[in-house]
């Protein structure tokens, strides 16, 4: 299992934010503080607390990581339109491509297994050129068909294969000599990245199975690769890490292109990265580690953000995902809560809205990025209309909150709309 993020790469990225790093999102300089033992006292406030009964932005939970995740790893049929393979598994692939879009999952499956299989009989020199990205492809490939159907453990299995293949090769995982390039390196960190997507989705709430501890070494593989792939190499022990998210720069960021929804294909961004961080502090809020979990939450928003006044100007897409990751951070920051940690729990959702509301101000052509934008402004708005409850402004929760139910009920957000009105009438009843 690999190093987590309490080793020496943690310095790049965990270290906890200084004012100056919020100012530059936009934030006060209030103090994040991570979780830390209740005592007795604490423990009674908190059972007369709403936070007791009120659940944040983690009742709409998953909405940045289903919607958001930036994979970067490309589908094997941008390697088959364009490039050649041995005649030994063309036939195979090409039942396999056609099966899978007719909707014949087990033909598929036998199919892309067979090329597999194949693929280990043949030298690596007949998938020239790009043998490396061609023979992991099609377990790519495969996994994605399994993952379609709901078969995530194998896919994540299916996954672990293509990157101990991949690693025979990788000279800095004590791979053989040989030509291991960029794009070698980029598809190696986007495996790593998949499969503990796919392991955080079969975990169990605690995080602390099997799959929790798999995600968390998965995600942190890819996220040290990113680091040093993105200029974050340098940093060493006991050093005083400055780098924030926005700082890394990676070779092909702006190069390749980009497909029909907009990911990059077998490229490594800064969206990315700041997706994987948003992925693995999920699950260290799962586990209840906020100390872990809060500055990779701010690491990723600022991946998003640029500094300043550039904020506003960064794409809409890029200011909702980052008001939907405030939002997570808000939230994981009310542990315990303290009057402090309510304060700037506020503060952050606060830049939240004034994110969501700018963006919805503009033209916003792309229906999924006016979805994104709508949720991002629903949330933050339920989120405010508890915080508010918290610090027993009443008139303010509910006015939050009546913005939270007239949003949510015109664009057909039914949980957020059920969940306002519930608070609502509680609300109510306690007036």
């Amino acid at each position: 299992m690999q190093r987590s993020l309490r080793g020496t790469q943690r310095l790049a990225l965990c270290q906890m934010a200084r004012p100056a790093t919020r100012a530059a999102i936009g934030v006060p300089a209030v103090a994040i503080r991570g979780a830390r033992p209740y005592s007795l006292a604490q423990e009674e406030l908190s059972k007369k607390s709403p936070l007791a009964r009120i659940r944040l932005s983690h009742v709409f939970g998953g909405l940045a990581v289903l919607g958001l995740f930036v994979t970067t790893y490309g589908l094997l049929e941008w390697y088959y339109a364009f490039s050649s393979w041995p005649e030994e598994v063309r036939k195979d692939l090409k039942t396999a491509i056609k099966a899978r879009n007719r909707g014949d999952t087990m033909r598929s499956e036998a199919a892309f297994t067979r090329a597999i299989e194949t693929s280990k009989t043949l030298p690596l020199e007949a998938f020239a050129p790009e043998p490396l990205l061609k023979v992991t492809g099609i377990y790519i490939s495969l996994s994605a068909l399994l993952e379609s159907v709901g078969q995530h453990r194998r896919a994540m299995q299916v996954m672990q294969e293509a990157l101990a293949f991949l690693d025979r090769y990788d000279p800095e995982r004590g791979g053989q000599e040989g030509e291991f390039t960029l794009a070698d390196r980029t598809r190696s960190i986007g495996l790593a990245q998949k499969i503990g997507t796919l392991a955080l989705q079969v975990a169990d709430t605690t995080g602390k199975d099997q799959y929790g501890q798999l995600a968390e070494s998965y995600l942190t593989r890819a996220l040290e690769a990113m680091i040093k792939l993105g200029g974050g190499a340098g940093v060493s022990p006991g050093e005083d890490a400055k780098l924030v998210g926005r700082d890394f720069q990676f070779p092909q960021q702006g190069e390749a292109a980009e497909d029909v929804d907009g990911a990059r294909l077998n490229t490594v961004t800064r969206k990315s990265m700041g997706m994987t961080m948003e992925a693995l502090a999920d699950l260290y809020v799962r586990r209840g580690e906020h100390d872990l979990a809060n500055p990779l939450y701010v690491q990723a928003v600022s991946s998003l953000l640029p500094t300043g006044e550039k904020a506003a100007k960064a794409p809409v897409q890029d200011r909702c995902q980052a008001a939907l990751l405030i939002n997570s951070l808000s939230s994981s920051m009310l542990n315990p809560p303290s009057s402090n940690n309510i304060k700037a729990s506020k503060a952050w959702s606060l830049r939240a809205l004034q994110l969501a509301d700018q963006a919805l101000n503009e033209t916003i052509p792309d229906e999924k990025v006016q979805a994104t934008c709508e949720r991002a402004r629903i949330v933050t708005e339920f989120n405010l209309g508890m915080l508010s409850e918290m610090e027993s402004d009443v008139p303010q929760a509910v006015k939050y909150l009546q913005r939270a139910q007239t949003h949510a009920r015109s664009v057909g957000f039914k949980d957020a709309a059920r969940e306002a009105t519930d608070s609502l009438q509680r609300l109510r009843r306690l007036a």
